[in-house]
């Protein structure tokens, strides 16, 4: 029997075939983390300088006390330049000489400490970080009865002239300082014959120095 095709357009139509599913796409790769930020180093009371070599860098053949004599050295030359500059003002300036002063008297170079103190730097730190001040030449007298003018004085051209000064100083006592050999040896030879003038002295009797009592 010849089989005829199904007319019903009431039948259900064919399932549709499944549907495929797109690929996920790649997940683009993690974005790296920035490193934390550095911590700010406090830069208010620092100031470029000479450190102190480590123990890997000092010189064996250097005395035990070679570090804190240099730190002394520059204590010295700060100190000499800062009254250097005091001898200069005398003249010039006296506002800046009566301030000055009083500056150094409050603030000293002390002999014994932390190193810091000792060769001159809190020192002048302390004049590159300092405030600007009004002074007039003559601070003793009361601002009701001084007439002298008010000037305005910048620490850190105060501290900047010491430092000049005291590269100045250093030169000199540079020089000095080659000729420390040859000074010593006139130190042994004057004490040297000293003494042997002294031994000829006391083995002289009244007859050898013809001396009649």
């Amino acid at each position: 029997p010849q089989i005829k095709p199904n007319t019903n357009n009431n039948a259900p139509p064919p399932p549709a075939p499944p549907q495929q599913k797109p690929a996920a796409a790649a997940s683009p790769p993690p974005t790296p983390t920035p490193p934390p930020p550095a911590p700010a180093q406090n830069t208010k009371n620092t100031m470029p300088r000479l450190r102190r070599p480590t123990a890997h860098l000092r010189n064996p053949d250097n005395t035990p006390l070679s570090e804190d004599n240099r730190d002394r050295l520059m204590g010295l030359l700060t100190e000499r330049a800062t009254k250097t500059l005091l001898m200069y003002c005398t003249e010039t300036n006296q506002a800046l000489f009566h301030w000055l002063h009083a500056y150094l008297r409050e603030h000293p170079i002390p002999r014994d400490g932390s190193w810091e103190e000792v060769n001159g730097d809190s020192f002048l730190r302390g004049l590159l970080n300092g405030a600007q001040a009004v002074v007039r030449e003559n601070p003793s007298v009361e601002d009701l009865y001084n007439n002298t003018d008010e000037q305005v004085i910048d620490p850190r051209q105060v501290a900047q002239r010491i430092i000049e000064i005291r590269a100045q100083i250093a030169e000199e006592f540079r020089k000095d300082l080659d000729d420390v050999k040859e000074e010593n040896q006139w130190l042994l030879m004057e004490v040297l014959m000293a003494s042997l003038h002294s031994m000829d002295f006391m083995e002289c009797t009244d007859d050898d120095c013809g001396v009649n009592n």
